[in-house]
């Protein structure tokens, strides 16, 4: 299986260069799919996009495209919604399988997600005036699922922003430290598969650097297109696995 999760890390770190979305919206279904157990599976995804966005994250920040206003209202109700994420997964883990629980959270993620994408691609937009709102779905979905800082921020702020860049640049840094936090909350309630992880973080590279040569050559339709694909790819393989149990 360690080829596997080569591929997977390498197509991901591609993936999150291109789009400037967070992996776990294809790395997690694919990993879930090829048999890793969605414990192991969030856990990975967690660490391994602080991983990816690392680099890209302090460009932003040294290129002036972050609003730090906007930052600190979305972090302060991001970190709510991971608190509230936290508790009902602590609640349920209870009464349930935390490995049936995830699979059930994923695949209603992933599917929002491609609802929300296409929606706003109808020319229908989806918008939420307040940052507190939008930061609090983006960190409950996240750390619930490890989906959803990047593609949910993304969305739901797409006309919050003057600039397509400090809107990108803004959501990269609060991505990244909803991330980080609910990784570590995610360490208390569920085992991390390190040597699965390590992998991960490793393939990424030579993705990361595939994806920054092909992200000036590719046209923004295009990334549309495959943003389109990757998200309806997702849905399929959860809908798969959702049929299975």
């Amino acid at each position: 299986m360690e080829p596997l999760f080569i591929l997977i890390g390498a197509i991901t770190g591609i993936l999150i260069t291109l789009t400037s979305i967070g992996g776990g919206v294809m790395m997690t279904p694919l990993l879930i799919y090829g048999g890793v157990s969605p414990v192991h599976a969030i856990g990975a995804n967690f660490f391994y996009v602080v991983f990816v966005k690392t680099y890209t994250s302090l460009r932003c920040y040294l290129s002036g495209d972050v609003n730090t206003q906007y930052l600190k209202t979305m972090l302060k109700w991001g970190i709510l919604g991971i608190l509230v994420g936290f508790l009902i997964l602590k609640i349920l883990k209870n009464f349930y399988d935390l490995d049936l629980i995830l699979v059930y959270v994923v695949s209603v993620v992933v599917m929002g997600a491609l609802m929300f994408y296409i929606i706003s691609e109808l020319g229908f937009s989806v918008y939420f005036p307040r940052f507190a709102l939008a930061g609090f779905i983006a960190g409950l979905v996240t750390q619930m699922s490890s989906i959803g800082s990047g593609v949910f921020g993304l969305m739901l702020l797409s006309r919050s922003f003057p600039e397509v860049r400090t809107l990108v640049g803004t959501n990269m840094i609060f991505s990244i430290i909803i991330t980080l936090i609910a990784g570590i909350g995610y360490i208390t309630l569920a085992d991390i598969d390190v040597v699965l992880t390590l992998t991960l973080m490793a393939s990424s590279v030579p993705g990361v650097w595939v994806g920054m040569w092909l992200k000036k050559r590719i046209h923004e339709n295009s990334m549309r297109i495959l943003l389109f694909v990757v998200l309806t790819l997702s849905a399929s393989l959860m809908l798969m696995k959702l049929w299975e149990l």
